[in-house]
């Protein structure tokens, strides 16, 4: 055979016939999953059936209704609503058990099994759920193949549309093959998995403990002790009356926490202020360059702060793009402010224009701006969001009452041992995170070594 022939051969694959489903070269191409040949292969279409269990939405009655977290992250639920606030009318009921998939974010890994709070959801025609043939097919090592790099990198080729709505194709979907070893061995690969990802889970709860003892720590400096009731966030039982002076009255209604939270705070050594009454600055944005650098809620975690930015181009900047932050800013995420979407402003995000659904406070002489970040994370600060937060889907706290927060302050020496103690644990808490992240990478690896060839 001649050279040039063969350099051409390296251009050419044949598929057979039986095995064409689709005409796009792109599909052929990216189809050949590199799947270890020692199990016998499979379509997923022989161990799923499509579930088309209609349900037509009534009003007055309530509704669960099915998310799916991508890169495996779990069936979870979105909310409960009452059927005359949902637009689609014409949904599907799903079980607990069934495989589920997003036609959207398929091509994101977002798959998964229906957990037994979920028995009985509503979803709508974007998501695909499927029974499972549990006698050929372990369902948590079809959702761990499913979810595996090279699975999701394929299903791109699966999708079709414009680039943020591409919808996977059900019959290209069902038609991948997948090794499909014995049960027993899939139970075998499941439960090593396992081991692993409980020995990550541990690490989490460490870090979890640990985060706990940093607002313990601070509550106790400051001579704070919470109720039960409060920890738990549930009303305390009186057949009492009790009384309070007209001039802390805030709320006309029976609103119990803040009675507590005024006694709590009395109870402490050091003077109560507002928020209100530190350095609120607003650095309004004039879009004087071409591009700019974009903070957004999603783009911030309670513990390590401002994980991403955007770039983007001035032409296309979201209308919530308003205000300008600086290094040492403390940035307060007002939309579920219970989620602690708060950080400070590094040198690395320095002038970077951040969201209206951000409250910025300055830095300055009077206070360590890093107690107050450290302080808005306790509970005692939690619950008083709670009890000033608005609005339904999205629950958020307005600047005036932002500023009604009653803050405790003591002196800066003070201040400043909290925010040491508290910073050396919050080391300790990413420590335990970092590794519980290794640990769950290096369980899918081992796993997909045992399914795919090894280049």
């Amino acid at each position: 055979m001649g050279k040039d022939m063969l350099n051409t051969m390296k251009y050419i694959s044949t598929v057979q016939f039986s095995g064409l489903i689709n005409w796009s070269v792109q599909y052929l191409n990216d189809s050949k999953i590199a799947f270890n040949k020692a199990y016998p292969m499979m379509p997923i279409g022989e161990f799923l059936k499509r579930n088309k269990t209609t349900v037509i939405i009534q009003d007055g009655v309530k509704y669960k209704r099915v998310t799916i977290k991508i890169h495996n992250g779990g069936v979870v639920t979105r909310d409960e609503v009452k059927g005359e606030n949902i637009g689609t009318k014409k949904q599907f009921r799903v079980e607990s058990g069934q495989f589920i998939i997003s036609k959207i974010d398929a091509r994101n890994g977002a798959m998964g099994i229906i957990p037994n709070e979920l028995d009985g959801a509503v979803v709508t025609p974007d998501f695909l759920s499927f029974d499972i043939d549990t006698t050929k097919v372990n369902p948590k090592y079809l959702v761990l193949v499913c979810t595996t790099g090279q699975f999701v990198e394929f299903c791109h080729s699966c999708s079709s549309g414009t680039t943020n709505r591409q919808r996977i194709n059900e019959s290209q979907f069902l038609n991948i093959k997948i090794p499909v070893p014995s049960l027993e061995k899939q139970n075998e690969l499941i439960e090593e998995y396992c081991k692993q990802i409980l020995s990550s889970n541990k690490l989490l709860e460490k870090a979890k403990l640990e985060e706990k003892s940093i607002q313990q720590y601070i509550l106790a400096k400051l001579g704070v002790k919470l109720p039960v009731d409060i920890i738990s966030q549930k009303k305390k039982k009186s057949n009492l009356i009790s009384c309070v002076s007209y001039k802390d009255v805030e709320r006309w209604d029976m609103w119990s926490k803040e009675y507590y939270i005024d006694t709590l705070l009395n109870k402490s050594t050091y003077p109560v202020s507002r928020l209100g009454s530190l350095a609120f600055t607003t650095r309004k944005w004039e879009k004087d360059t071409d591009n700019f650098r974009y903070i957004e809620i999603s783009d911030i975690d309670p513990v390590w702060g401002i994980i991403n930015d955007t770039n983007l181009s001035t032409g296309d900047a979201p209308s919530r793009a308003t205000q300008r932050v600086y290094t040492g800013d403390l940035i307060i995420g007002t939309t579920r402010p219970y989620l602690k979407r708060f950080a400070i402003v590094s040198e690395k995000h320095n002038q970077c224009i951040c969201s209206s659904a951000f409250q910025v406070i300055s830095p300055d002489k009077e206070y360590d701006i890093e107690f107050v970040y450290y302080f808005l994370q306790t509970q005692l600060a939690v619950i008083q969001f709670e009890s000033y937060m608005t609005g339904a889907l999205y629950p958020y706290i307005n600047t005036s009452d932002l500023c009604k927060i009653k803050i405790l302050l003591p002196p800066l020496s003070v201040q400043n041992s909290i925010v040491r103690y508290a910073n050396k644990k919050r080391v300790n808490v990413k420590s335990y995170i970092l590794e519980s992240r290794k640990r769950c990478t290096d369980a899918l690896r081992s796993f997909e070594a045992k399914i795919f060839e090894q280049k």
